[in-house]
């Protein structure tokens, strides 16, 4: 796989301070045990493998239990993308006028009109979900009328009240006629899946990460750093600077990268990325339903942000 030297250095930016921290803390301890501690004091190697073993056990636990978490946070948004794309099928194919099109162009009309506000609900939905789960994101009121954007104000929960919308928009397709029994249950299903799905994700969120395991795997990882030249000393010199340098880099590095995950909804590379999902999404039902007005204002929008 191709790399661009941009990478390499952005990797190095963000990651300098703590190959800098574990050098000085290398060349100290070197320096410490070849002309302060030598005949004095000695610590067994065998206390330093333990702790190495034990420390990589402690990673290895917590990037599982981090890596869970992001897994699990990018099949919910994969279920959103499969669930809302056959939620607008669903409404595109089985709402119909209770009479042809040609004896009641009207109703014809009404019938477009409730597919693509259901879907323009849902579009609204998934934005007030983005912005639930990552404090920031684009404004999901546009997707709403007038109404709409005060009864949603009300409430302590925008999804909630967004998808409560939805279940009244899917209430008055079956007073006029315009969806059968069945299928109407079928759609109310996929509704269900949505509101399971929040309730997912905002377990992830609200669940805090076990924070003992954390802070006991890094006062661990740092204690191994500092013990680990002053072992090494003993029987290589001054290359224990080098091997320390190395050895403790990877095992922060390892750690870190576990640690870079565990809240899957933040705006960072690694992360879960909801807002563009949430942008295929919403290009995918405006499409389906045919709503060429909301797909020429998103055109529009994301041509003046250049996303």
């Amino acid at each position: 796989m191709y790399v661009r030297a941009g990478d390499y250095l952005d990797f190095l930016k963000s990651t300098w301070r703590r190959q800098l921290a574990i050098l000085v803390i290398a060349v100290v301890m070197t320096a410490l045990e070849l002309h302060v501690l030598r005949g004095r004091l000695s610590l067994p190697p065998l206390v330093v493998s333990v702790l190495g073993t034990a420390l990589a056990f402690f990673i290895g636990f917590l990037n599982n239990q981090a890596y869970d978490r992001w897994w699990e946070a990018r099949k919910i948004w994969g279920a959103f993308v499969n669930d809302s794309r056959n939620f607008a099928l669903m409404v595109q194919a089985y709402f119909e006028p209770p009479e042809s099109t040609d004896s009641a162009p009207d109703q014809r009309e009404a019938v477009v009109q409730l597919q693509q506000r259901l879907v323009q609900l849902h579009i609204a939905f998934l934005k007030a979900t983005v912005l639930r789960l990552r404090g920031r994101g684009e404004p999901f009121t546009p997707h709403l009328s007038e109404e709409e954007r005060i009864t949603v104000k009300s409430h302590g929960s925008a999804p909630v009240a967004i998808a409560l919308l939805q279940r009244e928009g899917l209430a008055e397709a079956a007073r006029r006629g315009y969806v059968d029994p069945f299928r109407l249950t079928m759609i109310n299903r996929m509704l269900d899946n949505f509101m399971d799905d929040l309730g997912k994700a905002e377990r992830i969120k609200t669940t805090v990460f076990p924070l003992g395991h954390v802070y006991l795997t890094q006062a661990s990882l740092w204690l191994f750093v500092i013990l680990l030249p002053a072992t090494l000393a003993a029987l290589v010199g001054y290359w224990a600077i080098l091997f320390t340098w190395v050895l403790g880099f990877l095992y922060v590095l390892t750690f870190n990268a576990g640690q870079a995950i565990v809240d899957p909804f933040e705006d960072r590379p690694s992360d879960t990325p909801i807002a563009t999902i949430t942008r295929t999404i919403e290009i995918n039902m405006l499409d389906v339903v045919g709503d060429a007005h909301g797909l020429d204002a998103l055109a529009t929008f994301d041509g003046g942000h250049k996303m």
